[in-house]
């Protein structure tokens, strides 16, 4: 099932959640990964995001490559490391979106963009930036 959702709040009342917990690589829920929370990662490049999100997820899915509970729950610690001490939380992508994008790319084998041209960390990605 594709459910739709816009609004600004990030709770969800029929799943019972009234603020999403910390996800696997911002998208999968450790206690449920048949669940994926796409473009729930706030950023100016929302679109990008939402559509590298997506085809990592389908991938994942097709590939029957679904992470384990353990390696979530692993890779969610490494990574929350440090996001004590930063001003934004782990959801918010503003900051890092280009690194986080071709974390995603990488998954996918799409050739990264951020530290192949420099000019990319200083606009917005367009809508196509991370295409096969």
């Amino acid at each position: 099932y594709i459910i739709e959702a816009t609004g600004y709040k990030n709770g969800i009342k029929f799943l019972n959640i009234n603020k999403l917990p910390n996800l696997y690589k911002r998208i999968l829920d450790p206690n449920d990964a048949s669940i994926a929370f796409i473009g729930f990662a706030p950023s100016f490049n929302w679109v990008q995001v939402s559509d590298l999100q997506s085809r990592w997820f389908i991938n994942k899915i097709i590939n029957n490559t679904l992470p384990t509970i353990s390696q979530m729950d692993e890779h969610l610690t490494s990574n929350l490391k440090g996001y004590e001490y930063l001003p934004y939380e782990y959801q918010d992508l503003a900051y890092l979106s280009y690194t986080y994008c071709d974390s995603l790319a990488k998954d996918l084998n799409i050739k990264p963009k951020s530290k192949t041209f420099w000019s990319n960390w200083w606009k917005v990605p367009r809508f196509n930036e991370w295409s096969n």
